[in-house]
């Protein structure tokens, strides 16, 4: 069950990283993508 969550999780990290401004209740998320 943790390997398959895991591996749903890349994908969505992945979207995070990538649009932060689409989830502004998610700090890690905006602080990573102003970083990049």
């Amino acid at each position: 069950m943790s390997h398959q969550l895991s591996l749903s999780l890349q994908p969505l990290m992945e979207l995070i990283k990538s649009s932060p401004a689409h989830i502004p209740h998610s700090k890690m998320g905006s602080q990573k993508g102003r970083e990049a």
